[in-house]
């Protein structure tokens, strides 16, 4: 394999989230993203940084006690973070008779499949119990601009594994327009990642398909670069990665199908190289020969007043 060859950029990597972005060209199978996030859910490392981040970083109880507040989620995807939060500001209120609202959370997505996704979720949780005083509304917004909020309108900003999707400086200035001076800024996302298989000719396509990257990952970045958006030193919390159950996350082998193609599209791998890699993934996932492991951030960092 020659090293002149192009490699896939992030927009390319970003590409899967999108409307139809992701397609195995051999049977049209589209990635069902709505599936796919659910999947998500079962892995218990992502509870345990979903909790971490609803009852302690994202500050909702100093929110119920002032009595009101703006929660905005950009990427809210099919709405359980949405509806975790409402609750969770919901039952914090109740301890606090002065906390008279408005409490409003908003869910911010682009993809029309996600906005349908979380209408569909908060309706169907409403039914079981309004979230009174909290009010949810779900908005389409592009989360580089959140044009749909004002300036200083928010109390706190939340992204869970969006923000590497995004144009990350256009979406750091946005998040601090909205944001009220000491509002927070929370997101979850990916950090340190290795990825370890016994198959020398697959780690060689793997590499070619995912070099290394030496800029650092979403939350390092973060990290290093909010503070020339007004922000004052975040902090970072990890919590580890480990991928075990490949099959499991890519029922039918869509993603990594339509990955392959895309590859083959880029000009990133020949088609028989496609297909070589994509056998080799589905043998060594078969046979419990995949591990990916890392870790993932959070980042919470306050805008200065």
């Amino acid at each position: 394999m020659g090293d002149n060859r192009p490699v896939l950029t992030k927009e390319d990597f970003s590409s899967v989230w999108k409307e139809g972005g992701n397609v195995d060209k051999s049977t049209g199978a589209k990635l069902d993203l709505v599936q796919h996030l659910k999947n998500q859910l079962r892995l218990p490392m992502f509870a345990k940084a979903k909790e971490f981040v609803v009852t302690e970083a994202l500050g909702l109880l100093g929110l119920a006690q002032a009595g009101s507040c703006c929660y905005a989620e950009i990427g809210c995807g099919i709405g359980n973070d949405l509806i975790a939060v409402a609750r969770e500001l919901q039952k914090l209120c109740s301890a606090n008779p002065g906390a008279t609202g408005p409490f409003k959370v908003i869910g911010i997505d682009a993809n029309p499949a996600m906005l349908t996704a979380s209408r569909e979720a908060v309706s169907m949780a409403t039914a079981q119990g309004d979230f009174a005083p909290v009010v949810v509304e779900i908005i389409q917004d592009d989360a580089n601009a959140l044009s749909m909020l004002g300036d200083g309108s928010v109390d706190v900003v939340r992204s869970d594994i969006t923000m590497q999707h995004l144009d990350l400086r256009k979406a750091m200035a946005a998040c601090s327009r909205v944001l009220k001076p000491n509002g927070r800024l929370v997101c979850l996302e990916g950090g340190i990642h290795g990825f370890y298989t016994p198959d020398p000719i697959f780690n060689q396509l793997y590499d070619r398909i995912v070099p290394v990257d030496r800029t650092g990952s979403t939350g390092i970045q973060l990290y290093y670069h909010l503070k020339e958006f007004g922000f004052g030193v975040p902090s970072l919390t990890p919590f580890p990665v480990l991928h075990l159950d490949a099959a499991g996350m890519d029922p039918g082998w869509v993603k990594l199908k339509g990955m392959a193609s895309m590859c083959v599209t880029k000009g990133v791998l020949s088609q028989a190289e496609a297909d070589d890699y994509t056998a080799r993934y589905i043998k060594a996932a078969e046979t419990n020969s995949i591990v990916s492991g890392g870790c993932m951030f959070v980042v919470v960092a306050v805008r200065r007043a």
